[in-house]
């Protein structure tokens, strides 16, 4: 008995250490992500400068965007790698463990495979939206040759193609079971997904205006998709009003951008997943506490300390207005009811 509760306590202990090392990472890719944005946004002026709307510079402008391409793409392939080679295979070590001793290795419900999809989504964003400015910029610059011209085309066609696939990709997350027991990552998740459904929209539209053909063409369906998957985020957002503010927001803003469709279409401008309340969390994670792990009903592990108010998963779930309304409206309905019926056994 002694040794089972010293192999408990020193599991639990190893379980606490990883935990804290891979919130750790999540925040500083989360940072990375961040910087990478900004140094894009910092530098767009300067590359438009560079490129030169002549068939003699055609190599030398795909050099320079195949450099711009090269540092978002690395943090990318790292987010990636180090999901693939830590963060899985010490999900999968400890579930293995916890099959063969179930008394000593406890059963943990680690949402990191899913954070890292999200950090993951996040840079896909930035490079998409990055690469449909410029393509805009080429799209707009004068050349006889219509080198430039043809090569913003080729970053839409290749943009669009990412963007579908990055909608099946989010599809496969949000169809795992365990994404919805962490509110927060199942709502960006779906947002990311409504994103990159504007992007593929409004690529396809300006191609179709630039005169490239199209497999199939834009249709209502289209709208009702992605109107279905707004109405979803919205009432989990509603649920959640703490946390969740900023996906709100990011969700009313596409709602928006769906019913103006030319505006988007004209400038490619699709904006971000505002994620603000995720990325504080994502900070607490940085300043894990070791020595106080707790698992939550939903057997997610967290450092009870460093998140006092509770499991950074779960988050605190309310009713929504309507349903205070529909539970306090059946109160009152059952209160007169019993009072009829007294008012009847006493007749």
């Amino acid at each position: 008995m002694y040794r089972e509760l010293r192999a408990w306590s020193f599991i639990e202990d190893v379980v606490d250490r990883l935990v804290a090392k891979m919130g750790r990472k999540m925040h500083r890719y989360a940072t990375a992500i961040d910087v990478v944005q900004q140094k894009l946004a910092d530098t767009f002026n300067s590359l438009v400068k560079d490129i030169r709307p002549n068939p003699l510079a055609a190599k030398g402008n795909i050099a320079l965007i195949l450099r711009r391409n090269r540092e978002v793409l690395d943090v990318q392939k790292t987010i990636v790698k180090y999901r693939k080679e830590v963060i899985d295979r010490i999900q999968r070590d400890i579930g293995k463990q916890h099959e063969v001793f179930p008394n000593i290795v406890g059963s943990y419900v680690f949402m990191f495979h899913h954070h890292f999809d999200v950090l993951e989504y996040r840079v896909i964003s930035v490079r998409l939206s990055d690469t449909l400015r410029l393509a805009d910029h080429l799209l707009g610059l004068q050349d006889p040759s219509l080198g430039v011209q043809r090569q913003g085309l080729k970053m839409l066609e290749y943009a669009h193609k990412e963007s579908m696939a990055c909608i099946e990709y989010c599809q496969e997350a949000l169809d795992n079971e365990i994404v919805s027991t962490s509110p927060r990552i199942d709502t960006e998740i779906r947002l990311h997904q409504i994103q990159f459904g504007l992007v593929a929209k409004a690529i396809r539209s300006k191609l179709s205006q630039s005169g490239v053909p199209q497999e199939s063409e834009l249709s209502s369906s289209d709208d009702d998709a992605i109107e279905a998957k707004l109405n979803t985020v919205s009432e989990i957002c509603e649920h959640y009003p703490d946390s969740h503010k900023s996906f709100m927001a990011s969700a009313t803003e596409f709602g928006q951008l769906l019913k103006r469709e030319s505006v988007v279409t004209d400038n490619l401008r699709i904006p971000g997943v505002n994620a603000d309340e995720a990325r504080e969390v994502e900070k607490v994670w940085s300043q894990y506490e070791v020595g106080h792990l707790k698992v939550c009903t939903r057997s997610h592990p967290f450092s009870a300390t460093t998140f006092a108010q509770g499991c950074p998963e779960c988050g605190k779930k309310v009713m929504t207005e309507k349903e205070v309304y529909q539970h306090t409206s059946a109160h009152l309905f059952e209160d007169r009811f019993l009072e009829a019926m007294r008012k009847i056994g006493k007749e």
